[in-house]
């Protein structure tokens, strides 16, 4: 045991292990953020709120049941750190952790307790393969592993379509997807 203890102490320190909200050492048990970035979070709350800001976003322009942000982000914050170290630093263990701390926040929100199924937002294969995983299947996993529904990453496919002229003004896009689902829910 003692040998156990000193083997990972002298690989803690030769490799330390970062937390990736600031960047100060992980003391065991912590895994991926430290204590005091758990608690400083910067929570929005919006759960809560079913005309939350983001929930605004979408007024007029798709029909939403329900919209919110887990975190405010803040240029050279934390949850800027905290994306960068998810989309550039192969650290997907970090979405999982978002995700499981998002799904806390949500378990006392009506507008949240029917969901049924968590399915992450496809990534573009080019970004796949540069990245190696999908940052938003990441972030799903954790929030289905806390509220106990599916997780069902594969569960979209794509057809691009390209259309002579947009949609809306404020939807311009080069290319359009058809999303179809294929597998049933």
């Amino acid at each position: 045991m003692f040998l156990k203890t000193l083997a990972i102490d002298l690989l803690d320190f030769f490799f330390p292990n970062l937390c990736a909200g600031c960047e100060g050492h992980l003391v065991r048990g912590e895994e991926g953020l430290c204590i005091g970035c758990l608690l400083t979070m910067p929570v929005t709350g919006f759960e809560k709120d079913p005309e939350n800001p983001v929930m605004k976003q979408f007024w007029g322009k798709v029909p939403v049941a329900a919209a919110m942000a887990y975190c405010h982000f803040s240029k050279g914050g934390k949850m800027q750190r905290l994306i960068h170290h998810l989309k550039y630093k192969n650290r997907p263990d970090i979405g999982v952790k978002m995700g499981q701390l998002c799904a806390h926040q949500l378990h006392g929100a009506t507008m949240y307790s029917s969901a049924q199924v968590v399915v992450p937002i496809p990534l573009h294969p080019n970004k796949q393969r540069l990245r190696g995983y999908n940052q938003a299947a990441s972030f799903g996993r954790g929030l289905a592993q806390v509220l106990r529904i599916p997780h069902l990453e594969n569960a979209f496919s794509d057809e691009r379509t390209h259309p002579r002229k947009p949609v809306r003004a404020d939807l311009s896009v080069h290319r359009m997807y058809r999303v179809y689902l294929k597998c049933r829910i």
